[in-house]
């Protein structure tokens, strides 16, 4: 609908203005924000994001993009070079819902990439003998030198098996559910 652009820039203000909130509160936060695909085409998005952290006087660690294997399949090299400036600003990267979608191992290892997240399809199969999957896609991750960040724990049990395969940090309503800012604290 051509609303992805505002759209996008918008989440990342609020994001970031509310992170500045928090950090005045003595929070030692980051915050992750999806960027789509079309925003790893937009001219600008470099410019805006400086001009972003600029006006919050944020660091660019403290800002994290999700970006899906999808969204830096459409047009890998494009993709590859606005990471790479993105990275180079000092703005942490993650591939958001890796599995879910269709993507070379090989272009993995060449994205300037942080950390990959477990999709929560992976956690759910857990109970059903999917640690296998799950192992491996830790290990891949590891042996990319990327963190791991698992999506979606909702039980005890996921929690516990979570913790005995591999993850750097866990998400997931078992520990909050989201919420309005004001009840953060």
């Amino acid at each position: 609908t051509g609303i992805i652009k505002p759209l996008s820039r918008w989440v990342i203000e609020a994001a970031l203005k509310q992170l500045k909130v928090l950090r005045e509160k003595g929070y030692q936060l980051s915050v992750a924000v999806n960027l789509s695909a079309r925003n790893l085409q937009e001219q600008d998005i470099l410019d805006f994001l400086q001009k972003m952290l600029d006006q919050y006087q944020l660091p660019a660690s403290s800002l994290v993009l999700e970006v899906t294997e999808t969204a830096m399949m459409q047009d890998p090299d494009h993709a590859l070079r606005t990471l790479k400036k993105i990275s180079d600003m000092g703005i942490a990267l993650s591939i958001d819902d890796f599995g879910t979608g269709y993507s070379s191992i090989s272009y993995l290892r060449n994205f300037p990439l942080d950390t990959l997240k477990i999709d929560r399809s992976f956690v759910t199969a857990l109970k059903d003998g999917g640690e296998g999957i799950y192992s491996s896609i830790a290990t891949l991750a590891y042996g990319l030198g990327l963190s791991v960040i698992v999506e979606g724990v909702e039980t005890e049990e996921e929690l516990e098996a979570v913790l005995r395969l591999g993850g750097d940090e866990i998400q997931g309503y078992y520990f909050a559910k989201p919420m309005m800012h004001t009840e953060l604290d």
